[in-house]
């Protein structure tokens, strides 16, 4: 299949989408827009090991359509009590991703991945447990995808994610502040997340 024909497909399905999301941590709204910012300036996601098989670091993704993105933050508030990433983040073309050495997780049984893989693509598993009705785990909900090692970026690769509106206002008026106009209009759009769903 071709790249135009992939990209068809991918247009009229509202279950995959074409684009890979990271999305920034903080402990607030306020602290999670600073990190962006702190990203765009410095042009680079800076890879880490959390969760993460081995001692490789990485940068991790979500491949899910925008408004599957929102459902996986209200759903990470709902049942794990905390959050672990915020409505802040930026997004890829996959394509371009994978030509950087970007790939999709495997999720399974780790030992059973361990053993199937090489000890250098551990990194890439995710466990993967269904197996004991009371501890569940499952993250397939997050599409995930790994990049190992940081990942250094241009502007015009990337959309940006806002939480809504006001942050929407606010990073515009950061970027003419601070007299970075670079990025506003260098970045392929910004996208206010909660606009998508209400």
């Amino acid at each position: 299949m071709d790249q135009d024909t992939w990209r068809e497909r991918i247009l009229h399905r509202s279950d995959l989408t074409g684009r890979l999301t990271h999305l920034t941590k903080g402990v607030d709204n306020n602290a999670a827009f600073e990190r962006l910012w702190k990203i765009l300036q410095d042009k680079k996601l800076i890879a880490g090991s959390g969760f993460v098989i081995g001692n490789q670091k990485v940068v991790c993704f979500q491949e899910t359509p925008l408004e599957a993105l929102e459902e996986n933050l209200f759903f990470e508030k709902q049942y794990n009590g905390g959050v672990r990433y915020s409505p802040f983040g930026l997004r890829f073309n996959k394509g371009i991703l994978y030509q950087t050495g970007a790939r999709p997780v495997m999720y399974g049984n780790e030992e059973e991945l361990r053993n199937l893989l090489p000890k250098s693509a551990h990194w890439r598993i995710v466990k993967l447990d269904l197996a004991s009705p009371d501890a569940i785990v499952d993250w397939t909900h997050e599409r995930e995808w790994r990049h190992l090692g940081d990942l250094g970026f241009e502007y015009g690769q990337i959309e940006i994610i806002v939480a809504d509106h006001d942050f929407y206002k606010k990073f515009v008026h950061r970027c003419l502040d601070e007299k970075r106009e670079d990025i506003l209009t260098g970045i392929n759009g910004i996208i206010p997340l909660y606009s998508i769903v209400g």
